[in-house]
């Protein structure tokens, strides 16, 4: 539930969790002005593939510069670490054996019915 309400307040959408690709764990250093010292800062990352269900990424969270749709290789290409794009490229794994699926059952991909 946490992972949804995130992606709808910040990226103006809303989702139903196909399914959890993963988690990364991280540290970095901070400064922190206030206490004049440097922390170092533990993060763990869930990720999870999402089916779309309505929104539009125009109505994204003030906290977020931007909001948009990326083709999947395009997404995979911007991305700066290889753990993301480990993920991404789960999903996409994901997808495309889905898609064969579907194709052997008579099915119509997203966009072709």
């Amino acid at each position: 539930q946490a992972a949804l309400r995130e992606v709808r307040e910040e990226t103006g959408l809303e989702g139903r969790v196909a399914r959890k690709l993963g988690e990364i764990h991280y540290s970095y250093r901070e400064k922190r002005a206030a206490q004049h010292q440097e922390v170092k800062v533990y993060k763990r990352v869930h990720f999870y593939l999402v089916r779309y269900l309505r929104g539009d990424v125009r109505d994204h969270d003030h906290e977020v510069d931007e909001a948009r749709w990326f083709p999947i290789d395009e997404a995979l290409r911007s991305l700066r670490f290889a753990t993301e794009r480990k993920m991404v490229n789960r999903a996409k794994a994901l997808l495309a054996d889905r898609e064969k699926k579907q194709a052997h059952q008579g099915i119509a991909a997203p966009g072709e019915a």
